[in-house]
Protein backbone atom coordinates (compact mmCIF):
# COMPACT_ATOMS: atom_id res chain seq x y z
CA UNK A 1 0.00 0.00 0.00
CA UNK A 2 3.02 2.36 1.01
CA UNK A 3 4.50 1.30 -2.07
CA UNK A 4 1.75 2.00 -4.35
CA UNK A 5 1.45 5.65 -2.81
CA UNK A 6 5.28 6.18 -3.41
CA UNK A 7 4.35 5.23 -7.50
CA UNK A 8 1.70 7.40 -7.34
CA UNK A 9 3.50 10.31 -6.09
CA UNK A 10 6.09 9.21 -8.77
CA UNK A 11 3.25 9.60 -11.60
CA UNK A 12 2.43 12.92 -9.78
CA UNK A 13 5.90 14.03 -10.49
CA UNK A 14 6.40 12.70 -14.00
CA UNK A 15 3.16 14.75 -14.93
CA UNK A 16 5.01 18.15 -13.51
CA UNK A 17 8.19 17.22 -14.98
CA UNK A 18 9.98 16.45 -12.50
CA UNK A 19 10.80 12.67 -12.69
CA UNK A 20 13.06 10.90 -15.25
CA UNK A 21 15.09 8.11 -15.55
CA UNK A 22 17.54 8.12 -13.15
CA UNK A 23 16.28 11.18 -11.42
CA UNK A 24 12.94 11.94 -9.29
CA UNK A 25 12.62 14.59 -6.91
CA UNK A 26 11.18 12.55 -3.84
CA UNK A 27 14.99 10.96 -4.19
CA UNK A 28 16.51 14.10 -4.06
CA UNK A 29 14.64 15.13 -1.24
CA UNK A 30 16.04 12.98 1.13
CA UNK A 31 19.82 12.74 2.05
CA UNK A 32 19.42 8.67 2.94
CA UNK A 33 17.24 5.96 3.09
CA UNK A 34 18.39 5.53 7.11
CA UNK A 35 17.87 8.06 9.74
CA UNK A 36 19.98 10.50 8.86
CA UNK A 37 20.66 14.17 10.54
CA UNK A 38 19.69 16.04 7.58
CA UNK A 39 16.34 14.71 6.99
CA UNK A 40 14.97 15.67 10.29
CA UNK A 41 12.70 18.22 8.49
CA UNK A 42 10.76 15.98 6.18
CA UNK A 43 7.21 15.71 5.05
CA UNK A 44 5.10 14.84 2.60
CA UNK A 45 6.35 11.95 0.64
CA UNK A 46 9.34 12.05 1.97
CA UNK A 47 7.59 10.35 5.24
CA UNK A 48 5.99 7.92 3.07
CA UNK A 49 9.65 6.63 1.90
CA UNK A 50 10.54 7.00 5.94
CA UNK A 51 7.56 4.74 6.58
CA UNK A 52 8.27 2.03 3.83
CA UNK A 53 11.83 2.00 5.06
CA UNK A 54 10.75 0.91 8.89
CA UNK A 55 8.18 -2.00 7.09
CA UNK A 56 11.23 -3.30 5.15
CA UNK A 57 13.13 -3.65 8.15
CA UNK A 58 10.62 -5.03 10.36
CA UNK A 59 9.62 -7.44 7.00
CA UNK A 60 13.51 -8.31 6.27
CA UNK A 61 13.24 -9.67 9.97
CA UNK A 62 9.64 -11.45 10.48
CA UNK A 63 8.60 -12.02 6.41
CA UNK A 64 11.80 -12.55 4.57
CA UNK A 65 10.52 -13.81 1.99
CA UNK A 66 8.34 -11.13 1.38
CA UNK A 67 10.67 -8.78 1.94
CA UNK A 68 13.00 -9.73 -0.86
CA UNK A 69 9.95 -9.97 -3.17
CA UNK A 70 9.86 -6.59 -2.54
CA UNK A 71 13.36 -5.04 -2.80
CA UNK A 72 13.77 -7.29 -5.76
CA UNK A 73 10.58 -5.53 -7.18
CA UNK A 74 12.17 -1.84 -6.29
CA UNK A 75 15.66 -3.03 -7.81
CA UNK A 76 14.20 -3.91 -10.93
CA UNK A 77 11.93 -0.61 -11.57
CA UNK A 78 13.43 2.51 -13.47
CA UNK A 79 12.46 4.75 -10.11
CA UNK A 80 15.52 6.24 -7.95
CA UNK A 81 13.60 6.30 -4.64
CA UNK A 82 12.58 2.57 -5.38
CA UNK A 83 16.28 1.97 -6.16
CA UNK A 84 17.81 3.47 -3.30
CA UNK A 85 15.05 1.30 -0.88
CA UNK A 86 16.11 -1.56 -2.55
CA UNK A 87 19.70 -1.14 -1.65
CA UNK A 88 18.96 -0.40 1.89
CA UNK A 89 17.10 -3.51 2.00
CA UNK A 90 19.99 -5.80 0.53
CA UNK A 91 22.62 -3.80 2.97
CA UNK A 92 20.78 -4.45 6.18
CA UNK A 93 19.37 -8.04 5.28
CA UNK A 94 20.18 -10.31 7.54
CA UNK A 95 19.79 -13.64 5.31
CA UNK A 96 21.72 -12.61 2.32
CA UNK A 97 25.49 -13.06 2.89
CA UNK A 98 27.93 -10.50 2.22
CA UNK A 99 29.70 -12.06 -0.40
CA UNK A 100 26.10 -12.10 -2.22
CA UNK A 101 25.09 -8.51 -1.16
CA UNK A 102 28.18 -7.79 -3.23
CA UNK A 103 27.17 -9.62 -5.91
CA UNK A 104 24.06 -8.30 -6.49
CA UNK A 105 25.33 -5.10 -6.35
CA UNK A 106 27.82 -5.76 -9.27
CA UNK A 107 25.11 -7.81 -10.74
CA UNK A 108 23.26 -4.97 -11.47
CA UNK A 109 26.56 -2.40 -12.32
CA UNK A 110 25.35 -0.01 -9.80
CA UNK A 111 28.43 0.69 -8.57
CA UNK A 112 28.70 4.20 -10.48
CA UNK A 113 25.23 4.00 -10.28
CA UNK A 114 23.89 8.18 -10.28
CA UNK A 115 22.00 8.73 -7.67
CA UNK A 116 22.52 5.92 -5.62
CA UNK A 117 26.04 6.64 -4.22
CA UNK A 118 24.73 7.62 -0.83
CA UNK A 119 23.34 3.74 -0.92
CA UNK A 120 25.76 2.34 -2.47
CA UNK A 121 29.02 3.90 -0.04
CA UNK A 122 26.78 2.11 2.85
CA UNK A 123 27.15 -1.05 1.69
CA UNK A 124 30.51 -1.41 0.54
CA UNK A 125 31.30 0.17 4.51
CA UNK A 126 29.22 -2.01 6.42
CA UNK A 127 30.00 -5.62 3.80
CA UNK A 128 32.84 -5.30 1.49
CA UNK A 129 35.31 -5.16 5.26
CA UNK A 130 33.79 -9.11 5.86
CA UNK A 131 33.54 -10.11 2.51
CA UNK A 132 35.57 -13.18 0.52
CA UNK A 133 38.70 -11.51 -0.79
CA UNK A 134 37.97 -12.78 -4.17
CA UNK A 135 34.59 -10.61 -4.12
CA UNK A 136 36.41 -7.87 -2.25
CA UNK A 137 39.34 -8.06 -5.05
CA UNK A 138 36.03 -8.30 -7.89
CA UNK A 139 35.10 -5.08 -6.08
CA UNK A 140 38.14 -3.32 -6.82
CA UNK A 141 38.33 -4.27 -10.35
CA UNK A 142 34.82 -2.68 -10.76
CA UNK A 143 35.71 0.26 -9.27
CA UNK A 144 38.97 0.23 -11.23
CA UNK A 145 37.23 -0.05 -14.39
CA UNK A 146 35.28 3.36 -13.72
CA UNK A 147 31.89 4.00 -14.58
CA UNK A 148 30.20 3.47 -17.76
CA UNK A 149 30.04 6.12 -20.30
CA UNK A 150 26.10 6.95 -19.68
CA UNK A 151 26.91 7.17 -15.93
CA UNK A 152 29.73 9.98 -16.65
CA UNK A 153 27.21 12.19 -18.78
CA UNK A 154 25.06 12.64 -15.83
CA UNK A 155 27.36 13.44 -13.42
Amino acid sequence: MLSSQLGKAVLYLDAVGKFGPGWDQLSWGLSAIEEHEQDRHIDGYEKIVHYIRDVIDYLLTNEPSYAESLWRQWAASNILIFQRLSVHAVRISPQMANDDKLRWLLEHEWLYKYGLKHEIFMLLRDVLPSASKEIQEEVVRSALRGPAAEEVQKS
